[in-house]
């Protein structure tokens, strides 16, 4: 069986929404955490060389996470 593994989605005005689990449980990302909750996400990517450094461009403007969005 494969590692489990994190997906972060970015949406259309939810923001952003992190699974642990290969998306077998959901939850929003960011909430309590300086991004705006119903910012609309218009890019999502993480640092070539750093995986856990994460960059989300929203119409509210650029968010980073240091810790893979969670």
């Amino acid at each position: 069986m494969a590692k489990k593994g994190t997906i972060l989605v970015g949406t259309i005005g939810q923001g952003v929404f992190s699974s642990g689990d290969d998306g077998a449980t959901w939850s929003r990302a960011s909430v309590g955490q300086g991004m705006h909750s119903d910012c609309i996400v218009r890019a999502l990517v993480s640092h070539p060389s750093q995986g856990e450094v994460v960059y989300a461009g929203t119409d509210m403007g650029l968010y980073q996470s240091d810790d893979g969005g969670a």
